[in-house]
């Protein structure tokens, strides 16, 4: 059931910022992307470390800035990198939405359209790289 309801809360998170909104409304949200905290980058770096199959092949690493939505408390960043898959072969740059209350990870979803905005400012991140 705990399962259910951080999808469902990540679905409904990326859909209020990419799918059911006016175009002037998703001008707003990109409009006040804001650079991540330290406190943010390592809630992602923590996640990413814990929770991806193999985060220490991972190449060409990006993040993005934070997205807030009505709530200020939960922001929207997204993870653009190049990883290993359970075979041992690089997938190409994947793109991973994760929701953050705070600095807590609620949760992620994979290729979400609102990390595709041309918008959406990505910057390098070497935490992770250097984890490697």
């Amino acid at each position: 059931m705990g399962r259910r309801v951080r999808i469902a809360t990540v679905m409904i998170a990326c859909i209020g910022i990419s799918g059911c909104v006016t175009e002037q409304q998703k001008a707003s949200i990109y409009g006040m992307q804001r650079p991540l905290s330290a406190a943010e980058r390592a809630a992602v770096l923590n996640y990413v470390k814990t929770d991806f199959f193999d985060p220490y092949s991972m190449r060409d690493v990006s993040i993005s800035n934070a997205l807030s939505g009505s709530d200020p408390a939960k922001n929207l960043i997204c993870l653009r990198a190049n990883a290993k898959n359970r075979m041992g072969a690089y997938t190409g740059l994947r793109t991973t939405a994760i929701l953050l209350n705070g600095s807590i990870v609620q949760n992620s979803s994979t290729d979400d359209p609102a990390c595709t905005d041309a918008r959406l400012q990505y910057g390098p991140f070497p935490e992770l790289e250097r984890a490697a």
